[in-house]
């Protein structure tokens, strides 16, 4: 019987140093520090959003979880709006186009209604 040598730098599972316990952060924590670290030079500061947000309407309890916060959603339209680009073309870190099209206006159903997928 031939023994096999180990490549160098492999390690046994004994051997291996332990691994580290990381804090998984909410998702939705994540999704809002990605936002502010991707803010676009057209995105509302936080100055405008303190003004512009009372005065959007209520978002509904009811029903399935935003996956896109309101100001994503504004800021997409903005830059729809600013770039004159098609809604397919709006940038992912916006939300996805139909519910920021959706907010907008091209597929609520009632007033206010947010798209959330």
């Amino acid at each position: 019987m031939v023994a096999r040598r180990r490549p160098v730098g492999h390690q046994n599972a004994k051997d291996a140093a332990p691994q580290s316990t990381v804090r998984k952060q909410p998702i939705d924590s994540i999704r809002r520090t990605v936002l502010r670290a991707s803010t676009g030079r057209g995105d509302l500061n936080d100055a405008q959003w303190r003004v512009l947000e009372p005065l959007l309407p209520a978002v509904s309890e009811v029903g399935r979880p935003l996956k896109w916060t309101r100001r994503q959603l504004i800021d997409g339209i903005h830059w729809r709006v600013r770039t004159g680009a098609p809604w397919r073309d709006v940038p992912a870190r916006y939300g996805s186009w139909q519910s920021v099209y959706g907010l907008f206006g091209g597929n609520a159903t009632a007033p206010g209604q947010v798209y959330g997928h």
